[in-house]
């Protein structure tokens, strides 16, 4: 089973990127039918649209010379537990770089993607804001999305959601 994530957000980041959101789907029609209404919807706003051949991403240009740009792109997610309801699965999303590093091929469990955030902390620093660390588990957690935003990282783990029937159309927003 594939699920679909719909990600709209500012490209790095520039002013409002931690309201990146994520809409699921089951249905690839739906997703990109959800991304062309969200673009029509920003068409009064934008200077310049570039979109992939495939129609999977677009990048937004709201004001060139400030560098001000938002990113829809759809995602091919295969879960690996979509029936397992004891088992969470996480999208990541780095914000620095504008995408998906495991390109929806791998979704790391509640454990993994603490390992994951683990290793790209180390990567990147050599000391670690224990504070923000908690906050980030206590989001994964208890909620459905995470955001880990410390020195040269930020990164957004969402959480997806168990999509039982493949049959109706579903769509979450996180």
């Amino acid at each position: 089973m594939k699920y679909y994530a719909l990600l709209h957000g500012v490209c790095g980041l520039a002013e409002g990127y931690s309201d990146t959101t994520v809409r699921w789907f089951n249905d690839l029609d739906k997703a990109m039918e959800a991304k062309r209404k969200t673009l029509e919807s920003l068409m009064c706003r934008y200077e310049e649209v570039t979109s992939t051949t495939d129609g999977m991403q677009d990048i937004i240009t709201m004001d060139a010379d400030e560098g001000e740009q938002e990113i829809l792109k759809i995602i091919e997610l295969k879960p690996t537990w979509p029936e397992n309801k004891d088992v969470r699965e996480y999208f990541v999303w780095d914000q620095m770089n504008c995408e998906a590093p495991y390109d929806g091929d791998y979704l790391p469990t509640d454990m993994a993607v603490i390992k994951d955030l683990c290793e790209r902390q180390e990567a990147v620093a050599d000391t670690f804001d224990v504070e923000v660390f908690h906050e980030f588990v206590r989001d994964v957690w208890y909620g459905g999305a995470a955001m880990f935003d410390a020195d040269d990282l930020c990164i957004y783990y969402f959480k997806l959601p168990k999509m039982h029937l493949p049959s109706q159309p579903v769509e979450f927003k996180s």
